[in-house]
């Protein structure tokens, strides 16, 4: 689970520098944009400054509107590709949580296994306790038995051995 983490955090991280990356590349294109709006001004002021050539002027600002709309298509261009990327962004994020979800119902069902093991893991201590508290009463039980065996193994031996002289002192009279 840790190293399924770490692989999340680090797929995470992978995510957040491509997010820097895409930020920066699109500050430098607004950069650029910025850049040549003011070219275009500055063609403008040029234009406005060489009023005395209207029919020259008029080529220019033909050519330069050309040039502008060619600028503008690579701008809806870039600006397309820019909607594709964040689709595509989406669609990872969206997919991100999806396998968050699949995680978060693994770790419900491990927590699950886990409290069922514990109570299974309680259940067998009880019995291994009560098993012991068994083999103790019968250890003592065992224990009682055989001291009472010893005293009546004694108590034979004893009279056995009564027995051995009363029939030697019978044997010496007979």
């Amino acid at each position: 689970m840790e190293k399924m983490l770490k692989e999340i955090l680090g797929k995470l991280d992978n995510l957040e520098s491509e997010l820097t990356e895409f930020k920066q590349q699109t500050n430098q294109r607004f950069d650029k944009i910025e850049t040549n709006q003011t070219k275009t001004d500055q063609r403008l002021e040029r234009i406005e400054t060489q009023q005395s050539e209207m029919n020259s002027r008029l080529d220019r600002l033909e050519t330069q509107q050309s040039e502008m709309n060619f600028r503008l298509d690579r701008l809806e261009t870039q600006q397309s590709e820019m909607n594709s990327r964040l689709d595509r962004l989406e669609t990872q994020q969206s997919e991100m949580n999806s396998r968050l979800d699949r995680i978060e119902t693994q770790q419900s069902e491990n927590t699950q296994l886990i409290q069922a093991l514990l109570h299974a893991s309680e259940v067998h201590k009880a019995d291994i306790d009560n098993l012991t508290h068994q083999v103790a009463q019968l250890s003592q039980e065992m224990k009682a038995g055989f001291k009472e065996l010893t005293e009546v193994s004694k108590s034979l031996l004893e009279m056995y051995g009564e027995h051995e002289a009363e029939i030697r002192t019978i044997k010496r009279r007979v």
